[in-house]
Formats: structure tokens, C-alpha cells, sequence
């Protein structure tokens, strides 16, 4: 059982933001026992990268009905570099910090994209404005989510919820998207533990369709679809765990191979900014189900951690959550996504969810408590 939350010490958040020469926003995460003077946590004017960013377009694809994301350099992005950026020296240059929030040197997504023309018909073109930053969860380079300490990732969900904040202050954001690939093999191109945040000026494909499930389930069964999804992971047999404000389950429609979904019970929590109880516990299942499918095989599970809060269109029928989606359905055995899935779309399922749920039950560990509390920032 976790400790109760008037026992737990409390830590304060606070932020430093610069602005370097290239443009680029950091911002610097601290944590102590006391509440930080007022200008500590005053964050600086959001800063517009320049128009020197390169190609950063939105381009329509009319059979599909939605906006790829077009770069003109992310090619040209390190993969594996010999010096670590993130570290003391490395290319990133980063001071004293607990965790780091700064733009992308290689974004999909700026604050102020050159325009483009106006692209043929029926196709189309428009800026691709937005936000892609790298969030670096510790100072220290080994290690990756799954080994860090359950207050480290309690530090981390409230970062989110300032990110996703921050973020929302621009009226054109409609969904603000963390996530980390988790592994080379998701397409990690550095080891130290990181994720990113893309905030997008549309909804993407996946998350409309979640939008228009809401909105017809509402219409159809006066009831909300999460709410419903929850129930019956309940009563089935791919519940992983059950709290007082997050479930963690297999869906009974995984995608992946040992797919698994954290979902915060409350109807309606639309943000990241969680109660200190729900903050506590989302976390401890983040991190639960980070260390259950690094044990699957006895080595870390290549895949995709993805955080769900609400878009701005989607009505009061969310739920935050987050899905974990790996990549490797047996012991060296990866799950390619091959002609059918990259194709039409349709996943072909190598396994019952059941009997994924019952594998990963077999090395779900108990939830490890984070054993502070963490107040937000203030602005």
C-alpha cells in the first residue's frame, strides 16, 4: 500500500527558461523542499524559431484525408553519436538540472515556419507550425525509463503537465502528443533516457478517430466509451491492475504484441495535471509497466510509449492515458509492420490479448511507490 500523502515530504517544481543564440527555448526543471522565489517559476515569452528553420511544411494527402509532416533535414539527425549530447560537453550544452525541456535541433513542428506555396490541387500545403521538443529525464546517461526511480517519474508526469500547458498557449495547437520510442529498434537514436513532445496544429489520424468513437458512442449509448472500455477490462481476465484512480489492462483489441494501456478511471480527466494521489499512481503504473516488458524476454522491450491527454476538439468523454505499444513478439522475434499493416492499416494479431495479459501478469511487479509529492508549477 503506498504511504499516505500527508506523510510524504514535498518538493517544489520550478523551471529556468534561456533562449540560445540558434533560437531554440530550454528550459531548465529543478525540485526542492521549499517553494522557489516567484522568478524562479516565471517562464520567459514563448520564443519563435526563425524562418531560417528550413523546409517545415504540412502536406495534404486527399486520399486519406489528413497532414504528413514534410522536413527538409531530420535526415541529417545523429544516430548513435560517438559523444552523447545531452551529457556534461555534449552538443546541447545543458546546466544543473533534474529533468530538461528544450526544442528539437531537428523539429518536425515550429513555431514559425516559413510559408509555402499553396501546392496543386487536390493536394495542399500550410505551415507546419507547432512545438517538437526533447524532454531529458536525467542528468545521468545510463540507464532508460524502466530504471528510474519512482519519484524521478513522478517528476516527470508533472513536467508533462507543465509541457502540455506550455504548449496550449497557442491558440493553433490542437493535440499535444508525449511519447518516447523506446529502443533503436522504435527508432531511438540516443541512449540516454529521453522522450519528446510533438504539439500538433491538427489531429492526427488516430487520435480524430478516437474524437468521432466518443462522439457516436455518446450519440448512440448515452455513455462514455472509455468509461465503457474500463468496465469490461474489469470483468475480463486482461486486467493488470486495478487502483483507486488508474487501471492497467490489455485491451481486449491490442494492436501490438503485449500492448497495454494506462488509464486514469476519473471521467473527464482530460490533462496531465493530475491530483497529487493521481499523480502518485500514474506514475507507479508508468513505471510498473515500463519494468514488466523489459522482464518479458530478459532484455529491454523496443517499442513505443504514448501519453494521451485530451485534444482540444474532444468533448468531456476522455480519459488520460497512456498506451505502451512494443515491437518484439517473441524472444528476438520483432513484429514488422509489413504490407497489410502499412498498407490498408489492418494489424494481423500473432497472439490472443488473453494470453499476453497472462504472460505479462506473470512478471508484473508490484507498483513501486513514489515517496514524495511533487507541487506543481504556479505560473
Amino acid at each position: 500500500m503506498p504511504t499516505p500523502l500527508h506523510r510524504l515530504p514535498v518538493e517544489y517544481m520550478s523551471r529556468q527558461s534561456t533562449q540560445r543564440t540558434d533560437g531554440r527555448r530550454f528550459d531548465f526543471y529543478s525540485f526542492a523542499a521549499k517553494a522557489p522565489r516567484p522568478a524562479a517559476t516565471t517562464a520567459k515569452p514563448s520564443v519563435r524559431l526563425p524562418s531560417a528553420a528550413g523546409l517545415r511544411e504540412l502536406r495534404w494527402h486527399p486520399l486519406l484525408g489528413t497532414w504528413n509532416l514534410v522536413t527538409g533535414d531530420r535526415h541529417l539527425r545523429p544516430t548513435m553519436p560517438d559523444g552523447c549530447p545531452f551529457c556534461p560537453g555534449g552538443a546541447e550544452d545543458l546546466a544543473d538540472f533534474a529533468l530538461a525541456a528544450f526544442d528539437n535541433r531537428f523539429p518536425a513542428l515550429v513555431s514559425d515556419p516559413p510559408a509555402p506555396d499553396s501546392g496543386p490541387f487536390p493536394a495542399g500545403r500550410r505551415p507546419a507550425r507547432g512545438r517538437s521538443e526533447v524532454i531529458v529525464y536525467s542528468p545521468v546517461h545510463e540507464g532508460r525509463f524502466a530504471t528510474l526511480s519512482p519519484d524521478a517519474v513522478l517528476r516527470l508526469v508533472r513536467v508533462w503537465a507543465d509541457r502540455q500547458r506550455h504548449a496550449e498557449e497557442d491558440p493553433e495547437v490542437e493535440f499535444v502528443f508525449p511519447f518516447e520510442n523506446r529502443g533503436e529498434d522504435a527508432g531511438n537514436t540516443l541512449t540516454h533516457p529521453h522522450g519528446q513532445l510533438f504539439a500538433f496544429p491538427f489531429l492526427p489520424p488516430r487520435v480524430l478517430d478516437k474524437v468521432q468513437a466518443l462522439t457516436a458512442f455518446r450519440e448512440r449509448h448515452h455513455d462514455c466509451l472509455m468509461c465503457a472500455v474500463q468496465r469490461m477490462e474489469a470483468a475480463g481476465a486482461r486486467m493488470l491492475y486495478s487502483g483507486q484512480q488508474v487501471n492497467v489492462y490489455v485491451p481486449d483489441f491490442a494492436r501490438f504484441p503485449f500492448e497495454t494501456h494506462v488509464s486514469v478511471s476519473t471521467h473527464g480527466q482530460r490533462s496531465l495535471a493530475l491530483s497529487d494521489a493521481a499523480a502518485r499512481e500514474f506514475a507507479a503504473c508508468l513505471l510498473a509497466v515500463s519494468q514488466a516488458l523489459d522482464s518479458l524476454f530478459g532484455e529491454p522491450m523496443p517499442g513505443m510509449m504514448c501519453l494521451f491527454p485530451a485534444p482540444r476538439q474532444a468533448g468531456e468523454d476522455w480519459h488520460l492515458h497512456a498506451e505502451f505499444l512494443p515491437l518484439m513478439r517473441k524472444a528476438g522475434r520483432l513484429k514488422r509492420l509489413a504490407a497489410v499493416e502499412s498498407g490498408t492499416g489492418a494489424m494481423v494479431v500473432d497472439e490472443s490479448p488473453e494470453e499476453m495479459a497472462k504472460a505479462l501478469g506473470a512478471v508484473f511487479p508490484e507498483l513501486a511507490w513514489p515517496e514524495i509529492t511533487v507541487h506543481p508549477i504556479d505560473d
